[in-house]
């Protein structure tokens, strides 16, 4: 496992299990222009989208031990999927210098929608996605439940902290890791809620790289990856009031 950096399969050491929350359609609205809004005010710095070829967005493949290829309306969704039966398969994207110290100066945020394909899937990173950075090794990986509901693991200095998503389901999810500057960790949101505060992912080499892909055996179909610096609070405050005053507008037209 050498080829890959910074990568050690470490022990796990804690288990959580939470269940999804059901938002009423106003609630989903506010909640579609907070992620718009994150992804549009931020500076983007990578992006994979639907059924592009990742090599053709600025991604570079690593290894190359698995099946991998577009996937038209799955569930809805179109997506990129990558079916590994072992072995290290990577989509790499190489983070510039700059784009380094900006984000991990002002904070950056990792947003991820994916379906787990397989079930039951051990959460042994067969399914993974990084940041790898001078600000540490930020990896997340992913199994399934014998009912396909997702297992989520962060890696950390000290082993692997897995989340159970009990109810969630064989579908669609988005994974965002949100970094905040001012206190040197991270948090993790499933569909809009936060899950996790205070991950300081792991430390180790930094050759200032993104991963989505595999570590081993797994099989995932990704509708969408994006890297990005967070938004300016200014920009991000004025979206925010314009998204409210938009489900605040649908809410008076449906009574």
């Amino acid at each position: 496992m050498t080829s890959e950096p910074g990568f050690i399969l470490a022990p796990v050491i804690s288990t959580h299990r939470f269940a999804p929350i059901v938002k009423n359609p106003s609630s989903l609205l506010a909640l579609a222009c907070l992620s718009g809004m994150t992804a549009t005010h931020g500076a983007l710095i990578a992006s994979h989208t639907g059924l592009n070829d990742p090599s053709t967005e600025g991604f570079v493949l690593s290894d190359s031990s698995a099946v991998a290829g577009p996937v038209s309306g799955d569930m809805g969704l179109d997506a990129w999927s990558v079916d590994s039966t072992g072995g290290y398969y990577n989509h790499r994207f190489t983070v510039g210098a700059a784009e380094v110290t900006d984000a991990n100066s002002n904070g950056w945020l990792l947003s991820m929608t994916l379906r787990l394909v397989d079930a039951p899937d051990a959460m042994d990173f067969g399914v993974s996605a990084d940041y790898v950075s001078s600000g540490g090794i930020f990896r997340i990986g992913f199994g399934t439940q014998a009912d396909g509901d997702p297992i989520v693991g962060l890696d950390t200095d000290s082993g692997v902290t897995l989340f159970e998503f009990e109810g969630g389901g064989t579908g669609y999810h988005n994974y965002q890791i949100h970094y905040d500057p001012t206190t040197g960790s991270a948090t993790l949101s499933i569909d809009g809620t936060v899950r996790l505060s205070g991950w300081t992912g792991r430390t180790g080499p930094a050759p200032s790289l993104l991963n989505f892909g595999s570590y081993g055996p797994g099989h995932a179909n990704w509708n969408e990856f994006t890297f990005s610096s967070v938004p300016e609070p200014g920009a991000a405050v004025l979206a925010g009031i314009a998204c409210g005053l938009g489900a605040m507008r649908r809410r008076r037209s449906a009574c």
